[in-house]
């Protein structure tokens, strides 16, 4: 056992206020100083609470066959 720390245990369990960063702005914002209003269910994910990122231009998804026909088109470099 060590001295001088506590072995108390502390739950967060419960709904907390939460914004997601994906710029890395929010220390220098200062962000700490701010209300925000998302909510998120402890414990849990994002996924779980279906608070994940959301790409901010859209992605597009090729299957092989759709690649093959771009590129006998000229619209893609193989």
């Amino acid at each position: 056992m060590n001295a001088g720390f506590s072995q108390q245990k502390l739950s967060v369990a419960g709904s907390w206020k939460f914004q997601l960063d994906p710029d890395k702005k929010g220390e220098k914002d200062k962000w700490y100083q701010k209300q925000f209003t998302d909510n998120i269910l402890l414990p849990g994910t994002t996924d779980e609470g279906k608070k994940e990122q959301k790409p901010k231009v859209p992605i597009m998804v090729f299957c092989q066959e759709h690649i093959n026909t771009l590129a006998l088109h000229g619209t893609v470099a193989r």
